[in-house]
């Protein structure tokens, strides 16, 4: 296990991993990842919240070089979100398997080190990358959530080269 609870398969015995997924000690993330059973809260967004996080660090442990970005990095960064990522969005510099996993989002880009910074235990996107990328890609409704909640959370000197407008 990792300092975020999740246990990756590679690294643990799978007939251990099978019995306590059957015993219901575990529960599948993703494919290859696990972690300790937790019980279901009367909060149900809440809930769903911690198994979009626990599946964007299981990816981001899964993989290397990659840079957790886009709404995946915006749950991380602890933003607000209108609905939750179906799929983890990753940037890599390089081109994937043709067979590579369908929950994965992958980027092709090569980032600058003033767009990355470390969440935990997962390298993402800085907080203005993340917000740029959001704003890019997403309707914009999905996009205005996140890109107000980061401007509320974002004091004097808070994202270096970036002009507040009038508040």
């Amino acid at each position: 296990m990792n300092e975020t609870g999740i246990i990756l398969a590679r690294h643990h015995d799978r007939e251990a991993l099978r019995r306590a997924l059957r015993d219901e000690r575990m529960e599948k993330i993703r494919r290859g990842a696990y972690r300790g059973k937790r019980p279901a809260s009367a909060d149900r967004y809440r809930d769903a919240t911690e198994r979009a996080t626990a599946r964007v660090l299981a990816v981001s442990s899964q993989l290397r070089g990659a840079v957790v970005s886009h709404e995946s990095a915006a749950l991380l960064h602890g933003l607000r979100l209108w609905q939750l990522p179906e799929r983890v969005h990753v940037v890599q510099a390089y081109r994937a398997s043709s067979a590579s996993a369908r929950d994965i989002a992958r980027h092709r880009l090569t980032l600058g080190e003033h767009e990355r910074t470390v969440v935990g235990a997962a390298s993402v996107t800085s907080l203005v990358r993340t917000v740029a990328d959001c704003c890019l890609s997403l309707h914009p409704l999905l996009a205005l959530v996140i890109a107000d909640h980061a401007r509320s959370r974002c004091g004097p000197g808070c994202c270096p080269g970036v002009r507040r407008g009038p508040t």
